[in-house]
């Protein structure tokens, strides 16, 4: 949809961010899929794990895709809203969230699994 619920600010930094995850697909295996995603392969959620609130004032929205098997493999979030957020990151078993892409400032991930995320960008997790 192509209204202010979706808007980025296409500067450098976002242009720069992009290019990276284009190299990041080129490397990795898994998202290369030739198929489309299917509810089973993907987990929604808002700030608040698998809560994704579509009609949210704050429109931060996020995704992980998952392997074949159901594990988790990445997070992906955007934040197109001029306000700050803190995010909740779902808790999988084995394993935690490393930090791979953002388009921003360096989010932290703290030790309660929560990451501050910045006006206008996005970022990518992997789970490890």
């Amino acid at each position: 949809q192509d209204n202010a619920i979706n808007w980025f600010q296409w500067d450098k930094p976002l242009n720069s961010f992009f290019k990276k995850c284009l190299s990041f697909r080129n490397k990795s295996f898994a998202i290369k899929e030739k198929e489309f995603f299917t509810e089973a392969d993907i987990d929604w959620h808002g700030t608040c794990p698998f809560e994704p609130n579509w009609d949210s004032s704050d429109q931060f929205i996020g995704l992980v895709t998952k392997t074949k098997e159901g594990f988790p493999e990445y997070y992906i979030g955007f934040l197109p809203s001029p306000e700050r957020t803190i995010v909740t990151l779902p808790d999988y078993e084995n394993g935690s969230w490393s930090l791979g892409l953002w388009s921003a400032k360096k989010p932290k991930i703290t030790s309660f699994q929560k990451i501050e995320v910045s006006p206008f960008s996005s970022f990518l997790l992997e789970w490890k």
